[in-house]
Formats: C-alpha cells, structure tokens, sequence
C-alpha cells in the first residue's frame, strides 16, 4: 500500500518501539527497463505481476524475459512472459526468479542537432534509415548564405575512436621518453617539459569527433553513398560563408586575412610576417573548409601540393609547423605528427565556424 501512496495503515513508531526484520525468504529480481529495479522479497502466493508492480509497472512496447531455476538440469530456464496476457502475469513467483524488461529499441528517442544555416536549426529526433538529406529537408533547406564546403559533421563513435588514439598516443610518447633516458639520449628540460605538458593535454583534450563529409546537395542526390544515415547524437553545423584565410602556427603573426583568389599560401604567410626561426617549410599545410588537410610542397610552394594545385578556399587555414629537430633524437616525431595535424584540424574547424 505504501507503494502505491496509501498510508491509511502505516504505524506511527512510538518511544521503545522495536522493529523485527527476519531473514529474507523468497526473493525475486526485477531489472531492465523498469523504475524501481532491485531485489524483492514476496509472500507464498505472490505472482509475476506483483513483482512488476513492485517495480513500478512496465509501458507499452516491452518485452519481459523470466529467467528461473529449473532444478531438474540445474540450469536457468529462459521463457518470454506475454504483458497482455493475464494468464501469464497470475503465475506464482518461485525463489531466485528474475525478471528482464527490455524496450523496444524503435520506440528510444534518437536526437540530432542541426546548427547554422538552416531554415530552422534546431534538434530533431530521426528514425532508423533517416539520412542527411531527409533530415535537412525538414529542416526547411539551407539559407541562401549556407556555406556547405566549411560543414562540420560531429559523431559520437568518433569522438571515442579519436579519445582511445589520444591516450594510445599518450602511451607511446611516455615510452618513448623513458626509452630515450634509458638508453643515454640527453634531452633538455624544455623539451621533456614540453613533451610533458603535451602528454597530460592528449589525456585531457575531449575530441570533437568531427568526420569528414561531402556537403553538395546535388551529388549526395545522385550518389546515395554521400548522404549517410544520421545516428543519435549527430550534429551538423553549417557556417556562413566565410570571407578569411587562417594562418597559424611558426609565423610572426598569426591571423586572418581577407580572402583573395589570386593570393597564394606563400602570399598569406607573407601578409602574417612570414615563417619564424623556428618554423619547418616541408611540413607546413593546407585545412580545408570541409576538414581536408594538404601538405604544401616546398618546390612548389607558391603554386601547389605535389603534382597538383591549391585551391584556397575561403575559411581554409594555413599551417605552418615548428621545426621537430630537438625532438628527433629520441624518435618521437612519427608519433607526433598525426596527432598534431588533427588537432590542428580540429583548431581549425572552430576558426572557420566563428569567422
């Protein structure tokens, strides 16, 4: 009575009172998707609904597992109670009974956001199968000033794969510091605090889990391999279009500047003072807006990336590394490297957004 409200029969405790609890005798679990899951007592007699009840009933959509002692095979037995069916729910509770109440996954809310330029941005729940496209149409369509080539699309799952390669490479510039003293190699203080301070950063540092996406309309319609099925949790931001040029990084000053077609990758680093001493030409590059990231060759570095040209995207940022020679000596560089280009891109996708 208690548990539906009624204390009509409650006792009000007096002074000296003594309160008698024995020892538990039958028991019965109730887990799953259910309010009050736990371990339940019952009386000789009491029924599968009643321990449904004591858990605070169940909802529409539900399946319940009962998972009972079969003596003779000293096993579990597992059978599905029907929740319509009375029949079933009278059945008498027997000892080391348990209950498992799942949820019909279709029915879980799943949730994306959209942000920036749409008609109405905003979170919208998605069912299984729903894709970029269907969701960007109800969100009434891209604005007019939608710049689709700086999207950025965020998943969770990748959030974690990029979190578990983080603290992987935690882990292995750790060993590589205590290899390098163990074998003799001399490093400076600056450089092991450095190093240091970049391994607590890579434990702490929460990846955005952007993935790279293909934003045009037209082709995600003609080719169903780029309008992907959204996932709970998704968010796709869609900027406005951007009108700078990022520099960051060995320059004297890093900062925006206005986009102009002509203008190369050496001409915004000019414009940023150019590169500082400390700087390493061959491993400078190029982020798209839409994520990419592009090594600039330094034979052609006014002109292109190896075979092929540079096209400067408004919202693109230019990169350019510090030179890794101090690190070098205890081989630390081919681990840095990819870790630094993906924050670097995750640095630059913020710029890109905010411009």
């Amino acid at each position: 009575m208690v548990l539906k409200g009624d204390t009509t029969k409650d006792i009000r405790l007096e002074q000296g009172d003594t309160i008698f609890i024995p020892l538990r005798n039958n028991s019965a679990r109730i887990a799953g998707a259910i309010p009050r899951t736990g371990l339940y007592e019952f009386r000789e007699g009491e029924t599968i609904q009643d321990l449904i009840n004591f858990g605070g009933g169940v909802g529409p959509n539900t399946k319940i597992e009962l998972s009972r002692i079969n003596t003779s095979s000293e096993k579990r037995d597992l059978t599905f109670v029907d929740a319509t069916d009375s029949s079933q729910l009278s059945a008498e509770l027997k000892g080391g009974d348990q209950l498992n109440v799942v949820v019909s996954s279709l029915i879980i809310p799943k949730n994306i956001e959209l942000q920036g330029e749409f008609v109405y941005p905003g979170i919208y729940g998605i069912q299984e199968g729903d894709t970029i496209l269907q969701v960007i149409e109800r969100a009434g369509g891209l604005k007019s000033n939608a710049f689709t080539a700086g999207s950025v699309f965020k998943r969770r799952a990748v959030a974690e794969q990029q979190k578990k390669a983080y603290l992987l490479t935690a882990d292995e510039l750790e060993k590589s510091l205590v290899d390098a003293v163990t074998s003799g190699v001399i490093i400076e203080g600056e450089a092991y605090t450095s190093l240091k301070s970049f391994v607590e950063k890579l434990r702490n540092t929460e990846p955005e889990g952007r993935q790279i996406i293909e934003l045009d309309l037209l082709k995600m319609k003609r080719d169903p391999k780029l309008n992907i099925q959204m996932e709970a949790g998704d968010i796709l931001e869609v900027p406005r279009r951007s009108i700078t040029i990022n520099v960051v990084g060995e320059v004297l000053n890093a900062s925006s500047h206005l986009y102009e077609e002509r203008l190369s990758v050496s001409d915004y680093i000019n414009l940023s003072g150019g590169m500082s001493r400390g700087a390493d030409k061959n491993r400078t590059f190029v982020i798209l807006p839409d994520g990419n990231a592009l090594a600039v060759n330094e034979k052609l570095f006014s002109k292109g990336i190896g075979s092929r040209s540079v096209t400067l995207l408004p919202g693109s940022t230019i990169v350019v590394s510090r030179n890794p020679d101090p690190f070098d000596t205890f081989k630390v560089l081919s681990i840095l490297t990819p870790v630094l280009a993906d924050l670097a891109i995750s640095a630059a996708s913020i710029a890109a957004i905010n411009d």
